[in-house]
C-alpha cells in the first residue's frame, strides 16, 4: 500500500531514457503489486538496489490497476517507483486476508477481476495463510505452457525453483465447450517420481501437498558460464517457498477440455 501522496511512476527502469517519463501518479492508500518473477533483471525481477541504480536510489517495478496483477489492456499501469532514503518509506506491506477454508477456490487468487478485500491476492498471501499445513485440493489437471522452461539459469532443486508455471490445477467448472468458467490456476510443482505416472490433461484429481517446502530454503540459481547477477538468492528462496509442492496425486474422474491455446487456430 502506498503511504504518500504524489508518488510518481516512471515508465522505464533506472538508467534508461524511458526512466525520465512520468506515466502515472500514486497517492496514499493505492495498492500496487511489486514484481514477482526471480528469473531475470529489471522489470522481470522487480527491484534495482541503490548500489545498482545510476542515481543511488532503490527502485521497485510495480503494477497498479486493471482487473489482474499484470493487466494492461483494461487500465492497468506498469512502471517504476523510487524507494525512500532508508527503504520502503513510500510503501507498506498489506497484511494477507486469511481464512480457515482451504479448498481450491479459496487458495486461488482470481485473475480477470479486482479481488475483494478478504480474498487471496498474491502468492505471498497463499504462503502466509496456508504455509503451515498440508492441504488436500480437488480440481482439473491442466497444462499452462507450450514448450516448458526456457531460462539462462540452472535452478536447484529444479522442480521447485524454475520460475515457470507449466502445470496447474483449475476449478472443476467446465462449460459445454470445454472451457473453464473460472479464471486462474494454481501452479503445481511435481517431482520426477510423481511425473513418471502423471495424470493426463483434463483428469479430475485430488492432490495432497503443501506450500513452504523444506527444500525451498536450499533453492539456488547459477548461470552456465558462472557469472554473477540475478536472481537474487533471498528473493529466489521466498519465491520457492510460495510454490505448491505435490505429495500425492489421485485421479478421481475426467473432464473434456477445449484444446490448449497453442493448438487453437489463430485469427489474424
Amino acid at each position: 500500500m502506498v503511504t504518500a501522496d504524489g508518488l510518481r511512476v516512471r515508465e522505464g527502469m533506472p538508467g534508461t531514457p524511458e526512466h525520465e517519463d512520468v506515466i502515472y501518479t500514486l497517492n496514499a492508500g493505492d495498492l500496487v503489486l511489486i514484481g514477482t518473477n526471480p528469473s531475470g533483471s529489471g522489470s522481470m525481477f522487480g527491484y534495482v538496489s541503490p548500489e545498482e541504480s545510476p542515481d543511488g536510489r532503490g527502485w521497485y517495478s510495480i503494477h497498479v490497476g486493471g482487473n489482474g496483477p499484470m493487466s494492461w489492456i483494461d487500465g492497468g499501469v506498469s512502471g517504476w517507483i523510487g524507494e525512500g532514503d532508508g527503504g520502503l518509506e513510500y510503501l507498506e506491506v498489506v497484511p494477507p486476508a486469511c481464512s480457515a477454508d482451504a479448498d481450491l477456490e479459496r487458495v486461488l487468487y482470481r485473475l480477470g477481476r479486482v479481488p475483494d478485500a478478504d480474498e487471496i491476492r498474491t502468492a505471498w498471501d497463499r504462503l502466509s495463510c496456508f504455509g503451515d499445513r498440508e492441504l488436500t485440493l480437488e480440481g482439473v489437471w491442466e497444462h499452462l505452457c507450450y514448450e516448458g522452461s526456457m531460462t539462462p539459469f540452472r535452478f536447484e532443486p529444479s522442480h521447485i525453483a524454475v520460475p515457470f508455471d507449466c502445470l496447474g490445477l483449475i476449478v472443476d467448472d467446465i462449460d459445454e465447450d470445454g472451457y473453464s468458467r473460472r479464471a486462474g490456476a494454481l501452479p503445481l510443482r511435481v517431482t520426477d517420481e510423481l511425473m513418471a505416472n502423471a495424470p493426463e490433461r483434463g483428469d479430475l484429481v485430488t492432490l495432497r501437498g503443501h506450500f513452504d517446502d523444506p527444500l525451498a530454503t536450499t533453492c539456488t540459481a547459477s548461470a552456465p558460464d558462472g557469472s554473477d547477477g540475478y536472481p537474487d538468492p533471498e528473493f529466489l528462496v521466498l519465491y520457492c517457498r510460495e510454490q505448491f509442492v505435490v505429495e500425492e496425486i489421485t485421479v478421481v474422474g475426467r473432464r473434456d477440455l477445449a484444446p490448449p491455446w497453442w493448438e487453437q487456430p489463430f485469427d489474424q
